[in-house]
């Protein structure tokens, strides 16, 4: 609401009714992908609400983040793609140490169950959280792996610009969130590695002219990841907790050592998940079912594992929902979110490649997407656009 507000406010001063055709754009997809997801739910006669209000969820995102823009240029006069960064970095990091230390610190635990009511369903699967069960699981873990992708964008940022001297905090912010993130969703991988890759493409530690910014970004890099996998080492060699919490954090690299492949429980159970539907119509347009549909008195069949046909991989869920017609409408929304932001920051379409990307590769585990990110920078691309001798690129 204060978002609404605020947007109105910032027309009245412009003196113009200024939305802008990429705005006009997520609202046409949004709207679409609601009557798409309302029509499989009235044909199949569900009670599912899953993406049939998906226009408001996408307003709700859009107003959110302008809240947060305007706050952000509030308080430092400027805002750009490095400073939203910087505060989304900040956040991944202090909801990951909550959740370790959560973890061994029994009022901090309380005080989470306390004041987030309805944390305590995660607390039941054994998972860490942070503040929040929204930081919990795979909808936690892809708020971490893009956040793992933005360190690597302010490190490259920085070496470019040859200010080295926030780059040790973001190599420890990158390394804290890699290590908390996976314990609490391995989805965080994801993020960690090609927000790795990102630094190879533009600051690769093996080019001949390798600037001495970039040097010394690596030999941080290097010891700071030293530090961090001693610190590792004796807890996990001393603390119990701490043992399982690693063990299940990078569960597939102590199977590459101590059995020569790589195998995790959680991908041996997504591979049992992989099942289609068996008739034309589903695959066109679904069962009309995405959560669990045992408490709709029209379902009768089973539930396997809580998900509809057993299944919580992404595409499938998509498909199962609303068929590959919503699948294709929603997958083309994500697309020109992406577009976007490349439109309003041409400087830095690798860096929304690489999030769109993010998002495809995350729907084969789970089906979450990567939106409320992305609606912050086109936000800040309008403000910018409104006000651009306050907002640098």
């Amino acid at each position: 609401m204060i978002g609404i507000f605020l947007f109105g406010a910032d027309l009245l001063r412009q003196k113009k009714f200024a939305i802008s055709n990429e705005f006009l754009g997520l609202l046409v997809f949004s709207g679409i992908i609601s009557l798409v997801a309302f029509f499989s739910v009235a044909f199949h006669n569900t009670q599912e609400k899953a993406y049939t209000t998906y226009f408001i969820s996408m307003l709700v995102w859009l107003s959110s983040a302008y809240v947060v823009i305007k706050s952000i240029k509030g308080a430092h006069g400027a805002v750009s793609i490095e400073l939203v960064a910087k505060y989304i970095i900040a956040v991944s990091v202090i909801q990951g140490l909550i959740a370790v230390i959560a973890d061994n610190y029994a009022p901090l635990d309380l005080f989470i169950l306390q004041t987030v009511p309805g944390t305590g369903w995660v607390k039941s699967v054994d998972r860490l959280y942070g503040l929040g069960d929204c930081t919990a699981l795979d909808t936690g873990g892809i708020r971490y792996a893009i956040a793992s992708v933005l360190c690597a964008h302010n490190i490259k940022s920085s070496v470019q610009e040859e200010k080295t001297k926030g780059v040790p905090l973001y190599v420890l912010a990158y390394l804290i969130i890699t290590v908390t993130g996976n314990m609490i969703a391995r989805t965080t991988l994801v993020g960690s590695a090609l927000g790795l890759a990102y630094l190879f493409i533009f600051i690769s530690p093996f080019r001949r002219n390798l600037t001495t910014a970039a040097f010394k970004a690596w030999v941080w890099i290097l010891l700071e990841t030293i530090a961090i996998v001693i610190v590792i080492a004796t807890l996990y060699n001393s603390d119990p907790k701490f043992y399982n919490r690693t063990r299940f954090a990078f569960e597939g690299f102590f199977s590459l050592v101590e059995e020569g492949h790589w195998q995790t429980g959680s991908n041996d159970k997504l591979l049992s998940m992989y099942v289609f539907p068996d008739n034309p119509e589903t695959w066109l347009i679904g069962d009309g079912y995405f959560m669990v549909p045992g408490s709709d008195p029209n379902y009768m069949g089973e539930s396997p594992d809580g998900y509809y046909m057993g299944t919580d991989v992404g595409y499938l869920r998509f498909i199962f929902f609303f068929g590959l017609i919503g699948l294709a409408l929603f997958s083309l929304y994500i697309i020109y979110a992406g577009r976007v932001c490349i439109r309003m920051f041409p400087r830095n379409t690798l860096l929304f490649l690489i999030l769109t990307l993010m998002n495809f590769i995350i729907w084969f585990k789970v089906a979450t997407d990567c939106f409320f990110i992305l609606c912050l920078f086109i936000c800040l691309g309008y403000v910018r656009d409104n006000s651009p001798e306050l907002i640098e690129e």
